[in-house]
């Protein structure tokens, strides 16, 4: 029998989205089926690719491109699949042979991985099994895209240095230098998406684009990750890595035969790795388009393969679309983008994202977006009045303007990055140390009761110091460096959590305690199976506390003595009476207060979710 549309019953039927659940119980062919599918899919864009990029630039500069191989030259990708295996495949005498054969072999391999968790239609019927079209999902499933990403450069540097020609080395560098950069603006795009999605998993952002698109929604990081695949990718206008005119053929010029192919096929993977991870976070993933989504058959059975796969054809036509288009940018201005533009719009926009979803979360309303936008640019415009005419004082409230451009200097000429990432690293791990040995330390007061009355009356002492009056003395025994700031951080946020799992710890029923021991239970099953499940919403409880006291340690120990961070450049400003760069450090030190709350608030949603479940 056949469906409407000409489709098989048997293989297709409307199912609810697919959820996390639905990939626990998957049969092994079926699995084996959804690896050789995602494998031919993007073997076959890859040829289809090759010879597309080639006929649409050909159209665009007025020549034919390929049209001898078959009809409109469609045989080409198959000639040249079967052309480069015949090449001599050839190693330099200097180069370190096993790490350049295994360099291909990296980048290839790696960028099929990341194709795995990206979902391509809904639950449907295969052989009358039930099953999501979607290789596997996890609930941090757009970290491990990254992830990949990351570990593909690996292949980039491993072969450019393998080579032994410095202009492979220079390739390599460039590379991955390229690739960090637009990685960390891609990421910051993705916090966006997280937060109004409520999760990293790649199912469930489609599923949360049920009614509408996050293109919409966050058009600014939507566009930011446009610019960010261009770059991640090494594609025109950003592939310096490859630059003919600098360095020959950057990494892979030493390299031929199917080596060189591989690092080919690796390429153009990405390249549809990347816009399906668009497809996926931005347009919806596999649901169909205005006005399409109208008919109630166009998100069930196997139609939204057929939108999913227009969306990512789309996405490769822009890319070919700029390498037709854009001339090569110089290295510096491919940093600058990177780096100047993309990530500081980024924090900006994600702390304006944060504080709309957190009023949404609130009042459910949108008048309070509207008006405090308006209240906002209503107070900087008075304020600007006020001090070009001398209402206020102009040296304690510097011009909005000033403060605009002290901003734009500090981030392009000054220390802004490594500031803000002395400070970031010093409040997260004084964090983690200070909340991961704190739970321990209170959740082992459990084991023994003697252990407890004696060590107890010791953290309520240490509590009861001033350790921000002690911080001096921490930096004479730790010095100026990232150690004493970590050490102010970790002994702010350690008795807290001590105390907080000790309360979890006393709480516990003891009745509960007796019926465990009753059916044959150890101590370590009951201090596992027990107090450890009934302890963590009480330590849960205490993370957005901490990540506050942790901050507040780093910025201490940074006032008081220290070579970088944010503490150090608002000391710094009103030593010197920069009252603007004051402001511009205060601003920036909030904004980044505000992301480590909203993250960390964010995690113990996550995890008071996941222990419900």
């Amino acid at each position: 029998m056949m469906q409407a549309g000409g489709l098989p019953r048997v293989l297709a039927a409307p199912a609810p989205d697919p959820t996390l659940s639905d990939f626990n119980q998957l049969i092994w062919w079926m699995v084996l089926l959804k690896v050789a599918i995602v494998f031919l899919f993007l073997l076959l864009t890859t040829m289809f690719m090759i010879w597309a990029e080639r006929r649409v630039i050909g159209r665009m500069q007025s020549r034919p491109g390929p049209n001898r191989a078959g009809p409109f030259g469609l045989l080409q990708p198959i000639a040249d699949a079967l052309k480069l295996p015949l090449k001599e495949d050839i190693i330099p005498l200097g180069a370190d042979k096993l790490v350049f054969v295994i360099a291909p072999i990296i980048s290839a391999a790696i960028a099929f991985i990341s194709f795995a968790v990206i979902p391509w239609g809904p639950e449907v019927s295969i052989f009358h099994h039930h099953t999501p079209l979607q290789l596997a999902d996890l609930p941090v499933a757009v970290l491990l895209v990254l992830a990949m990403s990351s570990i593909g450069v690996y292949g980039i540097v491993l072969a450019g240095w393998s080579s032994g020609s410095p202009y492979s080395l220079l390739g390599a560098l460039r590379s991955a230098a390229q690739v960090i950069s637009y990685e960390i603006a891609m990421g910051l795009a993705f916090v966006a998406v997280f937060l109004y999605a409520g999760s990293l998993s790649t199912t469930a952002i489609v599923n949360a684009q049920q009614h509408e698109w996050y293109a919409w929604l966050l058009p600014v990081s939507f566009v930011i990750y446009l610019v960010t695949m261009v770059g991640e990718t090494n594609r025109l206008p950003f592939d310096l890595p490859e630059g003919e005119g600098e360095l020959v053929a950057g990494y892979h010029t030493e390299y031929s035969s199917m080596k060189f192919a591989m690092f080919y096929l690796g390429e153009y993977i990405n390249m549809t790795t990347v816009a399906a991870l668009a497809t996926t976070l931005f347009l919806g993933g596999w649901r169909a388009p205005w006005p399409l989504s109208l008919w109630s058959g166009a998100n069930s059975g196997w139609w939204p393969v057929l939108w999913f796969v227009i969306k990512v054809y789309i996405f490769l036509f822009c890319y070919i679309w700029l390498r037709g288009t854009l001339p090569r940018v110089r290295y510096d201005q491919l940093m600058a983008i990177g780096w100047k533009v993309l990530i500081p719009v980024s924090i900006v926009w994600i702390l304006l994202i944060a504080t709309v979803r957190a009023w949404r979360l609130d009042t459910h309303n949108t008048i309070p977006y509207v008006v405090g936008g308006v209240v906002l640019v209503i107070i900087i415009a008075l304020w600007q009045v006020a001090a070009d005419r001398g209402w206020i004082d102009g040296f304690f409230w510097s011009k909005p303007s000033a403060i605009w451009q002290t901003l734009i200097t500090f981030f392009t000429d000054g220390d802004a990055f490594t500031d803000i990432g002395f400070t970031f690293r010093s409040t997260i791990i004084g964090f983690l140390i200070g909340t991961s040995v704190g739970s321990m330390l209170g959740l082992s007061f459990w084991w023994s009761r003697n252990y407890a009355a004696i060590a107890q009356p010791f953290v309520i002492c240490f509590e009861s110091l001033p350790k921000l009056a002690l911080a001096p003395l921490v930096i004479l025994v730790f010095g100026m460096g990232l150690a004493s700031k970590v050490a102010i951080a970790t002994a702010l946020t350690l008795v807290v959590s001590t105390l907080t799992a000790y309360a979890g710890v006393k709480a516990v029923d003891p009745d509960q305690e007796r019926l465990f021991y009753s059916l044959g239970a150890s101590r370590l099953q009951v201090f596992r199976k027990l107090i450890v499940p009934f302890c963590l919403p009480w330590i849960i409880s205490v993370l957005r506390v901490n990540i506050g006291l942790a901050l507040t340690g780093a910025i201490v120990g940074e006032f008081i003595a220290s070579q970088h961070g944010l503490g150090r450049a608002i000391l710094y400003a009103g030593n010197t009476y920069d009252i603007a760069l004051v402001w511009v450090a205060v601003l920036v030190l909030s904004t980044l207060a505000v992301i480590m709350y909203a993250a960390v608030s964010w995690l113990e949603r996550i995890l008071r979710k996941g222990i419900r479940q």
